[in-house]
């Protein structure tokens, strides 16, 4: 088990760094803060929104939105170098003083599994930016500080920028056409999307601190590197919006000036979130006054799963702080989709569903958390086809919601049987495992599909890969598929299922492994 929980954290402990924000918690997070500087990815979120950002610099790269569909703010095009692209701008100028571009370059930061804080300092001042998120609203929260450390009361102007033209999921396709609006205060700003592929979704940006001093919803951001551009003078920044009649590319910029004594603080409070458009005018109303209690109950609903359900102790510091940050990874990538919330991936790279990753977490999962693999087993099942073929993917495409079925040749095939035969043994849920059955017995003959007559398993693609196609035996597969037939002797032993058919599966499985042995 710890085995398991381990790989997970050694593959998300990279990509997924956060901090605490501060309330008034019953459980501590201390255990689980890291500090850190040097170069690093990041990919950090709840249970609506997700992003990335990378090398250490606290400017965003990507934002992923998982309600009301999947969509992203990403200005890549190469998978490869998304490092290089970014959806956000910040120029800071302090009194008389130039104004400059900040947070391109490297911040020391501080993390747990569900938010992270950027901070870094000099003579003049210092700078500390957070990301969190909220539970039950579809929004994340920047918190931006800016503390004056100079002698004497200084005028401070913070510029904040963000691109708000979207990216499709699946298809990645680029949405630049949007209408926006403002509250009569100018402290919250709408931007519409009137597209089916994007499900006629709305951003929505909510000033929760300093009211901004002026705002602008039109031009891109794109190519901004001098901080001499007119970017940041107030002729650019004039309340402008977009009407539906002449919609344009949309970007988010915002101006905010305030004069700080010596030790005094600038705090910009910036909640982002997507919605349907009929939504974002009482979702902003609620976040504007309750978002901190929003994200202090995100977080302390992951601790909870953390420190009080199923507690998992070695004695040993770092493997418990280990399985400590697996089980937080384990409950922050829980996203929504289609009214449901399901594990994916990671934070912010994939915004869509994978039976495969599902599966292959819960043999980790089931043995501490059984009501989440029966509720994972369940969801998957309940998206098989009328043939009681299971999903391979399921995810937003286009204008509606898509499901890749697993062929013959998909693992996924053995990985049902195999977690379905892992449950029934930590729970003892033979009800539900007859629910189950039709369809692990309908995965076992797809399976078996690929069965050659030497009692090997042939494919076209390699072994725990996906890319290339060259037609042969497969180590991996006849492994998962001795494994599985094992497993389907245990779970139809159980139910009293087809036991007239178990002696020659049982056969099966042992000249399989045989063949295993002398061939491979």
């Amino acid at each position: 088990m710890l085995k398991y929980l381990v790989r997970s954290l050694v593959l998300i402990v990279t990509a997924v760094l956060v901090f605490s924000s501060a309330g008034k918690a019953q459980l501590s997070d201390d255990s689980l803060k890291i500090d850190f500087m040097g170069d690093a990815k990041i990919e950090v979120g709840g249970p609506y929104v997700g992003i990335e950002l990378h090398h250490s610099s606290p400017i965003l790269q990507r934002i992923s939105f998982f309600y009301p569909v999947a969509n992203s703010l990403d200005e890549s095009t190469d998978y490869w170098k998304r490092d290089t692209s970014f959806i956000m701008t910040l120029g800071l100028k302090i009194g008389d003083g130039p104004k400059e571009i900040i947070g391109r370059e490297p911040y020391e930061f501080t993390l747990t599994p569900y938010s992270i804080l950027y901070h870094k300092e000099d003579a003049d001042k210092s700078i500390a930016i957070s990301y969190s998120f909220t539970g039950s609203k579809p929004a994340m929260v920047i918190n931006y500080e800016i503390k004056n450390k100079r002698k004497e009361h200084t005028a401070f102007e913070f510029y904040t920028g963000l691109e708000t033209a979207l990216r499709t999921s699946h298809s990645f396709n680029f949405i630049d056409k949007a209408w926006t609006e403002s509250d009569s205060s100018s402290q919250i700003i709408y931007t519409n999307y009137d597209d089916p592929q994007t499900g006629n979704a709305q951003i929505f940006i909510v000033n929760a601190g300093v009211k901004p001093a002026s705002f602008s919803t039109g031009s891109s951001l794109t190519g901004i590197t001098n901080p001499d551009d007119d970017w940041l003078t107030e002729d650019n920044l004039n309340n402008e919006l977009i009407s539906r009649d002449n919609q344009q590319r949309p970007a988010a910029k915002f101006l905010y000036r305030k004069t700080l004594g010596p030790g005094e603080t600038m705090k910009v409070i910036q909640i982002i979130g997507m919605c349907r458009q009929d939504e974002g005018k009482e979702i902003a109303a609620y976040l504007g006054g309750n978002y901190q209690k929003d994200v202090n109950d995100y977080e302390q609903s992951v601790l909870k799963k953390v420190y009080k359900d199923a507690e998992i102790t070695s004695g040993d510091p770092v493997i418990d702080r280990s399985v400590s940050w697996a089980k937080a990874v384990l409950e922050v990538n829980k996203h929504y989709i289609d009214g449901e919330f399901v594990p994916m991936p990671c934070p912010a790279e994939y915004n869509f569903y994978f039976t495969h990753d599902v599966l292959m977490t819960d043999l980790a999962a089931v043995n501490f958390d059984t009501a989440r693999v029966k509720r994972d087993l369940s969801f998957i099942i309940r998206h098989a086809n009328e043939d009681k073929i299971i999903p391979h993917a399921y995810y937003w495409k286009d204008s509606a919601f898509t499901t890749e079925f697993a062929s013959h040749d998909n693992w996924n095939n053995f990985w049902l049987i195999i977690v379905s035969g892992t449950y029934l043994r930590h729970s003892g849920d033979t009800s539900f495992v007859r629910t189950l059955y039709p369809y692990i017995e309908k995965s076992l003959k797809q399976a078996l599909m690929t069965k050659g007559d030497d009692d090997l398993m042939w494919s076209g693609r390699p072994d725990w890969w996906d890319i290339g196609q060259i037609y042969g035996q497969r180590t991996y597969m006849t492994v998962l598929a001795i494994k599985a037939i094992r497993e389907y002797l245990f779970l139809s032993s159980v139910l009293g299922n087809n036991t007239e058919k178990l002696n020659d599966y049982e056969k099966l499985s042992g000249r399989m492994q045989q063949q295993l042995n002398d061939k491979l």
